[in-house]
């Protein structure tokens, strides 16, 4: 981004001052890339930045194309070969143009934000994650196909557990792939009796929340903390 900088690039880059373990580090490099032009943007007070956005908007002949990237993982040399992440980079203009909207939001955000395709919080994620769930148990309660798979770092966020819960009791079909820490109890009678829950992710950190629903035959994934 210096280099680009350098090249006459317009550069902005969001810097999450909250990181955990990382504040020496952000700060540090605030200050470099500042110093070298970059127009740099902190997070507001009480606005955690957990999202891995890049947005490149390029002349192409007669019009301005953008490309976006989201991804669920720090870019780290050092743990990019021990954890688990993903990333999609696309010139679809119906997400790029929602990238783009983040990005303004993060910079103003006391201006009124909303997204059709993305899930962004905490605007629409938590809704959205409710009325996929709640589909899934219409669905078998209509005889239906269902089923939900989640692939999540931690699940203590009581509104999730309870909307999983009231999903199994509905017969649905629920795999959980928890690393850590998960305050759902499989098996209960009569509330939890669908769940499945392998073994604990030991092998390496995941990043990543994937939630995959079986009869929009679609996977929703995101870098998003279900940690209450």
């Amino acid at each position: 981004m210096i280099h680009a900088a350098h090249n006459g690039k317009k550069v902005t880059v969001v810097v999450e001052l909250q990181a955990r373990f990382d504040e020496e580090a952000n700060i540090h490099w605030a200050k470099r890339l500042t110093e070298a032009g970059v127009h740099v943007i902190f997070s507001a007070p009480g606005l955690k930045i957990h999202a891995k956005l890049f947005l490149i908007s390029r002349k192409e002949g007669e019009e301005v194309v953008r490309y976006a990237h989201i991804g669920t993982g720090n870019f780290n040399e050092k743990t990019a070969r021990l954890y688990t992440d993903y990333s999609l980079i696309t010139a679809d203009a119906r997400i790029t143009n929602e990238v783009r909207r983040v990005f303004n939001f993060i910079e103003n955000p006391y201006r009124p934000v909303s997204f059709d395709y993305l899930l962004v919080s905490p605007q629409n994620s938590r809704r959205l994650l409710y009325e996929m769930i709640d589909r899934e148990i219409a669905n078998a309660q209509n005889g239906q196909p269902s089923g939900i798979t989640l692939k999540l770092n931690n699940l203590v966020d009581k509104g999730l557990v309870d909307r999983l819960y009231a999903a199994s009791s509905s017969g649905v079909p629920v795999n959980l792939l928890i690393r850590g820490m998960c305050s759902l109890i499989p098996g209960l009678e009569g509330l939890a009796t669908t769940f499945a829950l392998p073994a604990s992710l030991t092998a390496s950190l995941s990043t990543t929340a994937s939630m995959s629903l079986k009869t929009a035959a679609i996977s929703r994934s995101g870098s998003l903390p279900l940690t209450g």
